[in-house]
């Protein structure tokens, strides 16, 4: 059996998560398609479809005729979107193919403020209009925190439709080395833009004593001004940019702990569930964040992490210090960060819970 799996682009660098969940499906066998695609993750050969190789039609229409030709002879059982505008642009795919629609929902799809994302009143109402139509037609929506769910009910998802599944970690591939040695290194991985909140980091490290490093594996629109920050608050931060998977787990195997401290941006931005939170908690690092957004359902404050007040800096740099100054409350949060993961978020446990989904609606 085939599920179509749906993202306007194939496949940014920072979409790891998705990739792992196709490719962790046991009984439905992925085939990708997109508007465009993009330097980014590897995808399987033969498997992907672009619309811009087809020419406009799909983009104006949602009518891929060539697309579906060519999946005839896959069973297609059913299309999964990712986003809300993939699952928006997914629906004349879907019903082309006659199959149910699925979208995921991952957090700025739903919640950038409307009025921010289209200042154009007339573009926000044919975009309003298509969501409704999308919340009409699909066969059920999927939030990845409990946190975004309650933001789609607010936009109008329906309740009996809207669930909530977590994407899960590999735990093979996210497990530590005991053998190496942990150093004092804080861990920062995201994009660097202000909802990953890299500027309070590096202000809270400003009140940690040395030898603690900084380390911020990520790209992205803020970044000259973050190195301008770190210059004057804590030289010697280390920007490493964009690396690959086996860097961010070297380091995450190397650090003392992890801290990506989300917070809602001026637009209403905000991180659904930090994936790459139970990444770090699996390799057994412990987790200090705000706690905003989807966050507390990815690190249990007092348990596998700390969480401050959001935007509550001098409380982030208190954490900091606490868990690099007390092995043994280290070590009895990574143990329980890795227990954690490993009972509640495995990737395979979540995706037969997902192929369940599936099922349902095939």
């Amino acid at each position: 059996m085939t599920v179509l799996i749906y993202r306007h682009l194939l496949l940014p660098y920072t979409e790891t998560f998705l990739l792992e969940q196709a490719q962790h499906l046991r009984r439905y066998q992925p085939y990708f398609a997109g508007q465009q695609r993009v330097e980014g993750l590897p995808l399987p050969a033969g498997r992907v479809a672009v619309a811009s190789d087809d020419g406009r039609l799909f983009r104006w229409t949602g009518r891929w005729p060539a697309l579906v030709a060519r999946l005839k002879p896959e069973k297609v059982k059913l299309v999964h979107a990712h986003f809300e505008g993939g699952g928006i642009g997914a629906l004349g795919l879907a019903w082309n193919l006659r199959v149910p629609l699925v979208t995921t929902c991952h957090g700025w799809d739903v919640t950038i403020d409307d009025a921010a994302r289209w200042p154009n009143p007339v573009l926000r109402f044919l975009y309003q209009n298509r969501r409704r139509k999308l919340q009409r037609e699909g066969a059920l929506f999927i939030a990845v925190s409990e946190h975004i769910r309650r933001k789609m009910l607010a936009l109008g998802y329906p309740e009996e439709r809207t669930v909530v599944h977590y994407i899960g970690v590999d735990g093979h591939r996210f497990t530590p080395d005991s053998t190496v040695p942990r150093t004092p290194v804080v861990l920062f991985v995201g994009r660097l833009m202000e909802k990953k909140g890299c500027a309070h980091l590096i202000e809270a490290m400003g009140a940690i004593p040395k030898p603690a490093r900084l380390v911020i594996i990520g790209d992205g629109p803020l970044r000259a001004p973050l190195e301008a920050l770190a210059a004057q608050v804590f030289p010697g931060s280390e920007f490493l940019g964009a690396q690959p998977g086996d860097v961010v787990r070297s380091w995450m195997n190397r650090a003392r702990l992890f801290c990506v401290p989300t917070v809602r941006a001026a637009n209403g931005d905000m991180d659904g569930c930090p994936f790459v939170f139970f990444e770090a908690q699996a390799m057994g690092l412990p987790v200090v964040s705000f706690a905003s957004g989807g966050t507390p359902e990815a690190v249990v404050h007092g348990k596998t992490g700390l969480l401050a007040a959001e935007g509550d800096t001098a409380g982030l740099a208190k954490m900091i210090a606490r868990l690099l100054d007390s092995p043994e409350e280290w070590a009895r949060m990574s143990a329980a960060g890795q227990a954690r993961v490993r009972r509640d978020f495995d990737i395979v446990k979540q995706c037969e819970r997902l192929e369940g989904y599936y099922d349902a609606l095939a």
